[in-house]
């Protein structure tokens, strides 16, 4: 897979920024409004973001300039009894186990 120098340079990028970002914005305040995010994806963009082998053989990319590629939209379908109304969590769930909470 043929790869020019940019396209190295703005994944990169990408990495850096994201990083940044979540550095910006992480705080442990207590706040009225959170959000679920299944630990999958969590481990996946962690994967990214520091350019670590996944386990998720389909982000692991075959050209080693680019590494690993991006986990994709936040999916949190396998979270809920019924993901297309998603009000209750499938029982057994464990918190930073199976999901974590992020604030607004």
């Amino acid at each position: 897979m043929h790869i020019l120098d940019y396209e190295v340079e703005e994944i990169e990028g990408r990495r850096k920024m994201e990083l940044r970002y979540l550095s910006e914005k992480d705080s442990m305040e207590i706040t009225q409004v959170f959000y679920i995010i299944n630990c999958d994806w969590i481990t996946q963009w962690k994967c990214f973001i520091f350019n670590k082998r996944s386990a998720n053989e389909a982000q692991n990319s075959p050209n080693p300039k680019i590494g690993t590629l991006p986990p994709g939209p936040i999916s949190n379908n396998d979270l809920f009894t019924t993901p297309e109304n998603p009000q209750s969590l499938k029982p057994g769930l464990k918190k930073a186990v199976n999901y974590r909470g992020i604030n607004e």
